[in-house]
């Protein structure tokens, strides 16, 4: 826990992590919703209770599941992953 009277973005500043005023986007906060529910089926339909689930196992295939990408007018499919990857070094992909 953060004990601090410091703004979040000044502690975190430090790190690089940058932080982004949100445009409330329903696109994303459908997929974000998708995303949850795909989680909370997958737990009711394989694991008996929480700590059975394989929660890097369920991570990695929601991180692989094909998306399209928001900020391109032609919609193409990737990955969640390589999105995230892609800006983080967007000169590796180009």
């Amino acid at each position: 826990m953060i004990k601090s009277s410091e703004p979040v973005e000044s502690i975190f500043s430090e790190i690089n992590i940058n932080f982004y005023k949100t445009n409330n986007n329903k696109k994303v906060i459908g997929r974000i919703n998708d995303f949850i529910y795909m989680l909370k089926v997958h737990f009711f339909h394989k694991y008996q209770n929480l700590s059975e689930m394989r929660i890097v196992y369920e991570n990695g295939l929601i991180n692989n599941t094909p998306t399209g990408k928001l900020y391109e007018a032609k919609k193409s499919w990737s990955s969640p992953i390589e999105n995230l990857n892609e800006m983080i070094n967007p000169a590796q992909n180009q």
